[in-house]
């Protein structure tokens, strides 16, 4: 059985903590528990059982951990007041799993202000699986919430669709809006020794941070190339020259090559990534040129825009991205 809960309490354990709610709480019967920080309720059914050797109530923090026989979800709260970097948490709690890991393998991670996530591969104890673990603030109590659902990798998407029926926290489903059919195809396969994460340093900052060594992340960054002809695939050499003269004009230089028309920058891809010929557009009245990409016939999409950013910062824009204006 695969556990995740309680790697991730002891990593809790180590953050400054403030005192607990002193509330009546806790499992109340044999699908429902409630959250003594705030009463948020958890309730399952199904094949979810409670495991109460990684659950229960601490000094500034509380967590809920549900089984199955393939999977384990964990869900949390950090008490409002504790001083915590959502990414910053976030690391720890991936450091301690990939130390608890035969192989480890960061396949995609996201921070900002309001929410930190990371979908992550491992074989543990021999098992390939894969880790879905998201931080963000309770904007109503100001409390953390952390979840994290760990499970076997070939039924992954699952038991997330397992838990989203018959999980629910503070009576919303659990994992409301995670596609778990997407991050499955986005798991690599990772035999054992070809993607293990050195933990011997992780005392070294550069080691920990997603955002930081670029060298760094290309080691844990998988491929996803497995179906992929080797040569084909090797420095993009054999890209094909016939290119569309209006896909051409676009910024299209060959295959796997983009270069915005306006702006010069280049973008490069390999393995399983398409470009969407939707996406592709030059507007020289808005000065915006687009490109986009796509993987797994369009269930996952990158896409990417260059435009005149004046005074503006990288930081202006997620600012009004993320405000009530332009939402």
């Amino acid at each position: 059985m695969l556990i995740v809960a309680a790697l991730i309490a002891a990593t809790i354990a180590a953050l400054p903590r403030s005192s607990a709610g002193a509330q009546e709480s806790g499992l109340l019967d044999d699908s429902t528990y409630v959250f003594a920080l705030d009463g948020t309720q958890v309730s399952w059914q199904g094949d979810w059982e409670f495991e109460p050797s990684s659950s229960g109530q601490f000094e500034g923090y509380e967590t809920a951990s549900l089984v199955t026989s393939l999977a384990g979800l964990l869900i949390g709260e950090i008490q409002s007041g504790t001083p915590l970097d959502l990414d910053a948490f976030l690391a720890v709690v991936l450091d301690t799993v990939a130390a608890d890991s035969d192989e480890f393998v960061t396949v995609d991670r996201s921070a900002t202000d309001i929410v930190s996530y990371s979908l992550d591969a491992a074989v543990i104890d021999g098992i390939p699986a894969g880790l879905f673990t998201y931080v963000q603030p309770n904007l109503q109590t100001e409390n953390i919430i952390f979840t994290s659902l760990l499970s076997e990798r070939s039924t992954f998407a699952d038991n997330i669709a397992d838990a989203q029926a018959n999980v629910t926290v503070g009576g919303s489903v659990a994992l409301e809006g995670i596609d778990g059919q997407i991050l499955q195809n986005l798991l690599p396969s990772i035999p054992e020794g070809d993607g293990s994460r050195d933990t011997d340093d992780s005392d070294d900052p550069d080691s920990q941070s997603v955002d930081g060594d670029e060298e760094a992340d290309d080691e844990n960054r998988p491929r996803f190339e497995p179906d992929v002809d080797e040569d084909a695939a090797e420095d993009n050499d054999d890209r094909g020259s016939e290119i569309d003269d209006d896909l051409g004009e676009l910024g299209l230089v060959d295959e796997g090559l983009y270069e915005s028309p306006q702006y010069g920058n280049e973008i490069e891809w390999s393995g399983g990534w398409e470009l969407n010929e939707d996406f592709l557009s030059s507007d020289e009245d808005d000065e915006v040129d687009n490109v986009g990409l796509v993987i797994n016939d369009g269930e996952a999409v990158v896409l990417i825009s260059f435009l005149e950013a004046g005074d503006a910062t990288p930081a202006d824009y997620a600012a009004f991205w993320e405000s009530d204006e332009f939402v």
